[in-house]
């Protein structure tokens, strides 16, 4: 039911539907009386909501009023027509998890509701409250899964970790990736020097938009340099993923999975929702004596679970780091 400015003491919210936060203009009254099937329909952010939605026409900045961390809702954008590319983009970067036509909206928000479109699993990673600042208790007991060699070099801000330092040692399929990016980022880097200032994202867009052509003809989908797409058989590397905490200076680490791989840019899973153009710290190992360390540039999300996003990134730099702290 369709309630403007309603309040949780109002009758419709004591029948114990669940609440889609409809942000911005409100949907239209055959809209609204589809939804009251399955949910109550609230306009502007209500603590709880289930979902938010939105018109896609509207500016994405209306994600704003939402919370961040596990308190966020799944955000459903609804659209009359087709969104111009670079509008389904501004509403990817800003955090809409699902962009559909009016008439999928209801199904969309029916799955969403309960839960089938949630992708949780016993075998995603570890996680702490994202919702709420770190406290000892929190960190000391999820940090000490991380382990740093013995031999490592203690003035290494970042140095090599590794779930289990003896046990942990990649595998051929890692390392044949591994080689094959070292000689491509080797010829990138050429190209990128010759194109100047900006060099980097100039390559990435027309990468981007070459990635297309192929696209547009239909037939197997193929993986853009964003890392859109989804591979037929997802690389099950587990990882360890470093970032500045939001709003202080303390490094929070986590472990993540590889979701996808792409040409420039890889999908990660995480327990958080990146910023824009947030850089990420990964390690993966690489065999039994090294890791890789990548640098990872968020680029879009997904959110998949209560709790784990999608979080697509821009490769921008790859080292070995040997876990005896020699090189780099």
């Amino acid at each position: 039911m369709l309630v403007p400015g309603s309040t949780p003491g109002d009758s419709t919210y004591m029948k114990g539907l669940p609440v889609i936060a409809w942000l911005g203009r409100p949907p239209p009254e055959e809209l609204g009386r589809q939804l009251g099937a399955v949910a109550s329909i609230r306009m502007g952010w209500q603590v709880g909501a289930r979902v938010a939605a939105c018109w896609g026409d509207s500016q994405p900045t209306l994600l704003d009023a939402l919370p961040v961390g596990a308190d966020r809702p799944p955000v459903l954008v609804a659209c009359v027509d087709a969104l111009p590319p670079e509008l389904r983009r501004r509403w990817e970067s800003a955090g809409a998890d699902h962009i559909v036509s009016i008439n999928a909206l209801p199904t969309a928000i029916s799955e969403w509701l309960t839960g089938s479109r949630r992708e949780e699993h016993t075998d995603d990673p570890p996680t702490f409250n994202p919702a709420a600042p770190p406290r000892p208790d929190d960190l000391g007991p999820a940090l000490s899964m991380f382990k740093a060699p013995a031999y490592g070099d203690p003035d290494d801000p970042f140095p090599p970790l590794r779930l289990d330092v003896l046990a942990s040692q990649g595998s051929d399929e890692i390392r044949r990736y591994v080689l094959s990016l070292d000689r491509y980022l080797e010829r990138r880097d050429e190209v990128i020097r010759l194109m100047g200032e900006d060099g980097l994202t100039r390559f990435l867009e027309l990468a981007h938009l070459r990635e297309q052509v192929p696209a547009s003809v239909g037939g197997r989908q193929r993986l853009d340099p964003y890392g859109r797409g989804r591979q037929a058989a997802p690389p099950d590397w587990k990882l360890i993923v470093r970032r500045l905490q939001p709003r202080t200076r303390q490094i929070e680490v986590s472990e993540g999975r590889m979701y996808a791989v792409g040409t420039d840019g890889v999908v990660l899973v995480t327990v958080f929702a990146a910023a824009p153009c947030q850089r990420l710290l990964v390690d993966l190992p690489y065999d039994a004596i090294s890791n890789v360390q990548f640098i990872y540039e968020a680029r879009w999300q997904r959110r998949i679970a209560a709790r784990r996003w999608h979080v697509g990134t821009l490769l921008v730099e790859m080292r070995r780091r040997p876990l005896d702290g020699r090189g780099g």
